[in-house]
């Protein structure tokens, strides 16, 4: 609950437990980034985000450099983009407009150092805008919850998992991919 986002990374304690997981012997072989809703409160301005989304990037740059000097198989890396919110969210400090210029941001940031190795971009923000007008099938910003227990146009509640399935399917489809190219 503390909205940091990627402001996370600031916290010299935080980057040193990531550092851990990835100075194993053995790295994984599919990472997948997000940046997430958070920083859509965090980050009042463009220009700050881009900010963090340089430190970001350098980071993981950073990251991906020491893999190579040990000579170690890099992880197929893909950034999944920020969801669309919906419902009542629409209109708070993470509404559409705004995660979808952060998104593109930070998927520029991240491709100009080269992090999206072997992977890509799975954009779960086009896919999940359709789904968020309402309540129906999330609560404006998560998935997986109950929907806004309230009748619907047609009268009926909306089916809380169906989202979340569908967003599953996607990233494995393109984990899969990403390990076909390898």
């Amino acid at each position: 609950m503390n909205y940091l986002g990627l402001e996370s990374l600031e916290n010299k304690s935080f980057r040193d437990l990531l550092m851990t997981y990835f100075s194993e012997e053995k790295l994984p072989d599919t990472m997948v980034l997000n940046s997430g809703l958070h920083d859509g409160i965090r980050w009042q301005s463009v220009r700050r985000f881009k900010l963090a989304a340089e430190y970001c990037s350098a980071f993981w740059e950073t990251v991906i450099r020491e893999w190579r000097h040990k000579g170690k198989r890099l992880p197929s890396i893909f950034y999944r983009t920020t969801i669309a919110t919906g419902g009542y969210a629409r209109d708070l400090a993470y509404n559409p407009s705004k995660m979808e210029v952060f998104n593109n941001i930070l998927v520029e940031k991240l491709t100009e150092k080269g992090i999206l190795v072997g992977g890509g971009v799975i954009d779960d923000f086009d896919m999940t805008f359709p789904w968020h007008y309402d309540n129906r099938c999330n609560d404006g910003v998560h998935y997986g919850r109950a929907p806004l227990k309230a009748q619907w146009r047609d009268g009926q509640i909306g089916h809380q998992y169906f989202v979340d399935l569908m967003l599953s399917q996607v990233l494995l489809n393109g984990v899969d991919a990403g390990a076909r190219r390898r």
